[in-house]
């Protein structure tokens, strides 16, 4: 059985200070976590996105009145 360790108020802190400042794995290696918890923990603190952000490719305004055609 794996045991996890609840997060110390400091710990928290910490994450919400450097989340975007440090890499995860700097991070991670400072608290003594995997990244994958500091992850998880700024995701409760709302400050990390739940998902990556995909590249958006901008093709110019749509007319929304017209079907979509592709684009050369």
């Amino acid at each position: 059985m794996i045991r996890r360790r609840r997060w110390k108020p400091e710990e928290r802190q910490r994450v919400k200070a450097n989340y975007g400042r440090m890499s995860g794995a700097e991070l991670a290696e400072m608290l003594g976590r995997t990244q994958r918890a500091v992850w998880r923990e700024a995701c409760r603190q709302g400050i990390a996105a739940r998902k990556p952000a995909e590249p958006v490719q901008w093709l110019g305004p749509v007319n929304r009145c017209e079907p979509m055609r592709a684009r050369l």
